[in-house]
């Protein structure tokens, strides 16, 4: 008799110590599936993010003789988060635009005219129209912009002008 109460206890034990399993349920089995979807994401220079550099068309400080001449490249950073990523960009016309013709503001609401072309002087616009750009790698890229002043009104007073231009990217 010692044996049979010996049985039960030990096989008690045993399971509490992880030396046999319970024995199985019969109850229905499941599956759950698990998933996760990790979404392209792309950032550009000034965006709300911070994590790039603003993009900067700076003419610098020029004389009204200057005006034909004045033309600079410049710089937009754009990186996305993976490699293979295809985009459109987009420039809105500025703030200060009559139609399409863009226009930096300075003292007492004079307005110079300036165009933002695609990397040269006989490139394409920038405009608001979605332009694809090449696809983006994992590293931060830089997209040129060319700017050139198209004239300086004669009656054009010393001061600072400027113009504030949205650019927007879709992937």
């Amino acid at each position: 008799m010692a044996r049979r109460l010996c049985l039960p206890l030990c096989t008690g034990l045993c399971m509490g110590f992880g030396l046999l399993s319970a024995p199985a349920l019969g109850g229905p089995v499941a599956l759950l599936n698990i998933s996760a979807n990790i979404a392209a994401t792309c950032d550009i220079g000034g965006s709300p993010s911070g994590a790039l550099a603003s993009g900067l068309i700076d003419f610098g400080s020029h004389t009204r003789e200057d005006a034909p001449q004045i033309a600079v490249t410049g710089d937009l950073p754009i990186r996305c988060n993976s490699a293979g990523t295809a985009l459109t960009i987009s420039f809105d016309d500025g703030e200060n635009a009559t139609g399409s013709q863009r226009y930096m503001r300075g003292p007492g609401g004079v307005r110079v005219p300036y165009e933002l072309r695609q990397g040269s002087a006989s490139a394409p616009l920038w405009d608001d129209q979605p332009h694809s750009i090449a696809t983006i790698t994992d590293e931060t890229q830089q997209i040129s912009i060319y700017g050139r002043i198209v004239s300086m009104p004669a009656e054009t007073p010393d001061g600072s002008y400027s113009d504030l231009v949205r650019i927007r990217i879709d992937y």
